[in-house]
């Protein structure tokens, strides 16, 4: 539960080594050097969007500040609604695949970029939340 990091009107160092030794952060850091070759600064641009509410970084960072009571919201629904999320998907995916083909992945969310995720050898799949927040049932069409 990093992003309460970005619930403070200040720059809190404890926690942003909490943050920046997740597996999301490390996860969106990787992707958009692969993406681009773009090296991040990811603390410079934390701490020029925490100072200054009108920041607007190229990531897409600033979303989560501003919608960070919806993400609380929506991950709390995650939680209660695992098992139907799940369910819904697995129909979705047994329309194109045959039921006998076993699905083992790991789906992770994670939040920044301007993509809308990726896949990494099949068996774990990256969605980017900042694209759904407050809009479960598209996640769910996903």
């Amino acid at each position: 539960m990093q992003w309460i990091f970005f619930k403070e009107d200040y720059f809190n160092e404890s926690k942003f080594k909490k943050l920046v030794k997740t597996k999301g952060i490390k996860v969106f850091l990787e992707h958009e050097r692969t993406r681009g070759g773009r090296d991040i600064n990811i603390r410079e641009e934390l701490e020029k969007l925490i100072s200054n509410s009108n920041y607007r970084d190229s990531y897409g960072l600033y979303k989560i500040k501003e919608n960070i009571k919806s993400l609380e919201k929506d991950i709390k629904n995650i939680k209660l609604q695992e098992k139907y999320i799940i369910e819904k998907s697995m129909e979705k995916v047994y329309k194109i695949i045959p039921k006998y083909i076993k699905v083992r992945c790991k789906i992770y969310l994670f939040l920044g970029g301007e993509d809308g995720g990726f896949t990494v050898s099949r068996n774990r799949i990256y969605i980017n939340y900042i694209y759904y927040i407050d809009n479960m049932e598209e996640l769910i069409k996903l």
